[in-house]
């Protein structure tokens, strides 16, 4: 059998989209149930079934053709982005606020069809992997090249991109920040941030409309920042072990954490990994009562805080994107508990600006807001957020039991975080 050879290459999106016509990724769809919105065009399309991606690959070639198997250790030397479209492209703002919902008109409706019937996350993989939210990326670059923009917020241990993403009008004076996967266990978020936004991104480009509000006006007025998987390579380990991890110095390193943590590297031990590659907890990495976490005192697959607040490129790189935007909301998905924390030490005005929000998403949801700070560990990003810049934020735990949740769980937790997107748009647009 043949083996697809992954060489380093920056590709544009036009020529990774043919490679992924070529591989014949389409999937019949079924109709999206539950949802407010009101279709100007037709609804919101799921693909069935797809194959299930195994490769720990960051390649998005790779990916593309589920018939190829893994090569041993097959991994690129370096992480392939899509490249982003050109200024001159995209046009200028004022142009990109006119084109709204409009952003594919070249395309007919088929050719639409046939692009988002290849979108990996409208399928039901039992993981959606970094290789394939690379290969989405160039998908959506295609369908969607006036409605959002990629680009690289930071670079992890192993050399993998922190994958940002802005929905929404680059002038719009009001932002919000959605992040998932700070912890690598939890990965299911990261499929959940990154469903939400092909949906919101498709009902935008079909001029759908939400309860008053146009997803136009919305797109126009508020935009979205979104990284969707905060901690690339403590994924790459939880769902696939060593095999995850490129580089062999960080790999060996896995075998001392392990030590560290007075246990073996078994499956279960991997499967179960929560830190960065380097064993440092990023949602105990912000300067929050930092000093007052305690934590396991030493780098682990679990509970060490770093050297000092903003020590790991992921953490330091959602600090520099919060300080250098202004954001309104900020939503971090996490997993256990189906809760929803989102206070720290009573601070005004955020407590007051966060209570309505805070309840239309229990409401939506049927998650339990939780106000009492006091029973949580600090040093975390939205304690951070509340506590230095005063920003509403919240961590929502999306289902229960042990982490990582099987992929069944997913549509009972699609289902109950429909719409998070859209009012928390909406709060921003009309009480803020």
């Amino acid at each position: 059998m043949k083996y697809l050879k992954i060489v380093p290459m920056r590709l544009s999106a036009g020529l990774l989209t043919a490679c992924l016509l070529l591989a014949g990724c389409g999937a019949s769809t079924e109709r999206e149930e539950g949802s407010q919105t009101v279709s100007a065009g037709s609804q919101i399309q799921a693909a069935e079934e797809g194959s299930e991606d195994t490769s720990a690959d960051s390649s998005p070639l790779k990916n593309a053709e589920h018939s190829i198997p893994d090569h041993e250790n097959g991994y690129s030397d370096e992480t392939v982005m899509p490249e982003e479209t050109s200024e001159t492209e995209q046009g200028s703002d004022s142009e990109n606020s006119d084109t709204a919902g409009t952003s594919a008109a070249a395309l007919s409706e088929e050719e639409k069809e046939n692009l988002r019937s290849q979108l990996l996350i409208m399928q039901d993989y039992d993981r959606y992997t970094y290789a394939n939210m690379l290969t989405d990326t160039a998908v959506l670059l295609q369908l969607y090249p006036d409605l959002f923009t990629q680009d690289s917020i930071g670079v992890t241990a192993d050399g993998r991109e922190l994958v940002h993403y802005v929905v929404g009008n680059p002038a719009a004076s009001k932002q919000i920040f959605i992040n998932g996967a700070i912890h690598a266990r939890e990965y299911l978020t990261f499929q959940l941030v990154m469903k939400q936004m092909c949906v919101y991104l498709q009902h935008v480009d079909q001029g759908d409309v939400w309860g008053s509000l146009t997803y136009r006006d919305m797109w126009d007025q508020v935009a979205i920042h979104v990284v969707p998987l905060v901690n690339p390579d403590g994924v790459q380990i939880s769902q696939f072990g060593l095999d995850g991890i490129q580089n062999e110095s960080i790999r060996d390193g896995i075998y001392q954490l392990a030590a560290n943590d007075g246990t073996d590297v078994t499956a279960y031990y991997l499967d179960h990994w929560k830190a960065n590659a380097v064993g440092v907890d990023l949602n105990r990495n912000f300067d929050a009562y930092w000093e007052y976490y305690a934590g396991t005192g030493y780098p682990s697959s679990d509970h060490y805080k770093g050297d000092y607040p903003g020590s790991e490129p992921e953490a330091a790189a959602l600090i520099r994107l919060t300080e250098s935007n202004q954001f309104l909301y900020t939503i971090s998905y996490h997993t256990q508990g189906q809760v929803i924390y989102w206070n720290f030490e009573n601070i005004d005005p955020v407590y007051d600006l966060s209570a309505q929000w805070v309840s239309r998403i229990a409401a939506q949801t049927g998650y339990s807001p939780i106000n009492d700070f006091s029973t949580v560990d600090p040093a975390g990003y939205s304690d951070w957020a509340i506590y230095r810049h005063q920003i509403p934020s919240v961590v929502i735990e999306v289902a229960s039991g042990d982490s990582p949740y099987l992929a069944s769980q997913f549509q009972q937790i699609w289902q109950e975080n429909l719409n998070i997107w859209e009012l928390t748009v909406e709060e921003a647009m009309l009480y803020r």
